[in-house]
C-alpha cells in the first residue's frame, strides 16, 4: 500500500503542472478574446463612420442630380423661349416685307392718282 500512496503523490504533481499549463492557456485566450472585442469594436465604429459617409455622399448624389435635372429643363426651357421667339421674329420680318410691299403699292397709287389729277385739270 505504501506504494500506492506514491504514485497518487506523483500524479498529483503533474496533474498541477497540468492545470497549470490550462490556466495559463484560458489567461492567454481571455487575453486574446479581449483583444478580438476591441477590435472588433474598432471595426463597427470604422463601419459606422463609413455608413455615415456613404449616407452623406448619396445625399450630395441626389442633390447634384436634381440640380443637374433642374438645369437641363431650365435649358429646355430656354431652348424652346429662344425657338418662339425666333419664330415671332421671323414673323414680324415677314409681316414688316409685307407692309413695305403695301407701303410702296400705297405710293404707287398715290403717285398715279397724283398723276391722273393732274392730267385731268
Amino acid at each position: 500500500m505504501t506504494g500506492g500512496a506514491f504514485k497518487n503523490s506523483s500524479n498529483l504533481l503533474g496533474r498541477r503542472r497540468e492545470i497549470e499549463e490550462l490556466t495559463r492557456a484560458v489567461e492567454r485566450i481571455k487575453d486574446d478574446l479581449s483583444a478580438m472585442q476591441q477590435q472588433m469594436q474598432k471595426n463597427r465604429s470604422e463601419r459606422n463612420r463609413l455608413l455615415e459617409q456613404k449616407s452623406t455622399v448619396n445625399e450630395e448624389i441626389q442633390e447634384q442630380s436634381l440640380k443637374r435635372n433642374t438645369a437641363q429643363v431650365n435649358l429646355d426651357q430656354e431652348k424652346n423661349r429662344g425657338s418662339e421667339i425666333r419664330k415671332d421674329y421671323e414673323h414680324a420680318q415677314r409681316e414688316g416685307a409685307e407692309i413695305e410691299g403695301q407701303i410702296r403699292e400705297i405710293q404707287s397709287n398715290r403717285s398715279r392718282i397724283t398723276e391722273e389729277m393732274e392730267a385731268e385739270m
